[in-house]
Formats: C-alpha cells, structure tokens, sequence
C-alpha cells in the first residue's frame, strides 16, 4: 500500500513545473541519448507553445461548447473499451487510432471515480482531458507539414554526407498534453494522469512514479 494518500500526491504534483514533467515525458524517449539537455529544455518549451497555440487556432474556429461536441465536429468516433487495464505491462489510457478514431480505457477512469473526492480532479475532466489529447494527434497528423511535433527533427546518422532524420516521438506528447490542457481549462499539467489514474489500481507503482517526477523537480 502507498504510503502517500492520493489528494497529497495531488498536492504535490500541482507545483511541479512544465520543464520537469517534459523531462519526465523525456525518460521513456527512445531517442533520448541523441539530444543534449539544452536541446531538450528547448523542445519542451516549444512544444508547450505548439499544444496551445493550436487549442486557441481549433478554438476560434468551431462552436463546439463540449469535447464531445467537438470530437462530432472533427469527424472522430469515440470508443470506450473495457479492458481490464490491471494486467497491461504499460499504462495506456486511451490512443489515437487513424484515421476516424479516439479510444478511452474505461477502467482507470471508473476506478478512479469511485475514490474521487474533492479536491481531486473531477473525473468528467479527465475523460476530457484523455480525449482532447488523442484530437492532439488527429490534427498533427493533419498537418504533418507545419505542425512543430512533426517538423522538428533530429539527425539520426550522417554517413558520408548522407543524413538520416527522425520527428521525436515525446515532442508530440508533450504538445498533446498542452493542448489538451489548455482546451479543457485545465488548472494543472495532464501528465499528472499517469500517476493519478494509476493509483486506483497499482498504488506502488503510482507512487514510485511520483517520487521519480519529484526527484527530477528537485533538480
């Protein structure tokens, strides 16, 4: 059992900066190893102002008053599966499935809800929050050509002069999870989900990531 109550952890990860979760997003980087710290920092950066500015430019341009509504007016479907997320070998709470389709796991989400209370974040939010991210990549993949998770890239080889370049997988998570963010009015960082929806059903390892994000606040 977690020696930590869920609304400490939340808590905690409020005050944790967006430089330290895009750091956090980062660590599972495949390609991390090829990218200096201060190129990293600035990819955060860049992707944050990426996720906003285009939750503001989709924004101006519909009426949709809901995420659901909104989903209709990208001509996206919504799936809810009910897999039983306690014996996946990785976290997946929902994903983007080209090119009509967002799926949402219903099963950290109803666990959740059953020990939500205020002032944790209402479950009703997190779906949202799951679901505006998964939009993120419908439109990046729409706009392969001006959108920065897809034009930012980094040299893979140079073999003689022939150069072999790769989009970097993390800038696009993270400029979801801003744009998610930002079109829920969300008052605190989504990549806390992967420690909060994980808690209702593996509160040791929820935990152990908790304590990986706040070490790498500590700096």
């Amino acid at each position: 059992m977690s020696t930590y109550s869920l609304e400490k952890i939340v808590t905690c990860l409020r005050d944790v900066s967006d430089i330290t979760w895009g750091r956090y997003a980062f660590k599972s980087e495949m390609l991390k190893n090829k990218i200096q710290t201060e190129q990293t920092d600035e990819m955060i950066l860049n992707a944050i102002v990426c996720g906003t500015g285009w939750a503001q430019q989709l924004r101006s341009i519909t009426d949709a008053v809901s995420i659901d509504s909104l989903l209709k007016q990208l001509g996206l479907c919504l799936n809810e599966n009910d897999l039983d997320m306690t014996a996946m070998p990785r976290q997946l709470f929902a994903q983007y499935i080209p090119d009509k389709q967002v799926e949402i796991m219903t099963q950290p989400i109803n666990i959740y809800s059953r020990i939500y209370k205020p002032p944790l974040p209402e479950p009703d939010l997190i779906r949202s929050i799951l679901i505006a991210h998964e939009m993120y990549h419908h439109i990046e993949r729409l706009n392969k050509s001006d959108i920065y998770s897809q034009t930012e890239k980094i040299c893979l080889w140079n073999l003689l002069g022939l150069k072999w370049y790769s989009t970097v997988r993390t800038i696009g998570e993270i400029a979801a999870m801003s744009f998610a963010k930002s079109l829920t009015n969300a008052d605190f960082n989504p990549f806390m989900l992967d420690v909060i929806l994980l808690y209702g059903y593996n509160e040791i390892l929820a935990e152990r990531i908790f304590h990986d994000i706040m070490y790498i606040e500590a700096g």
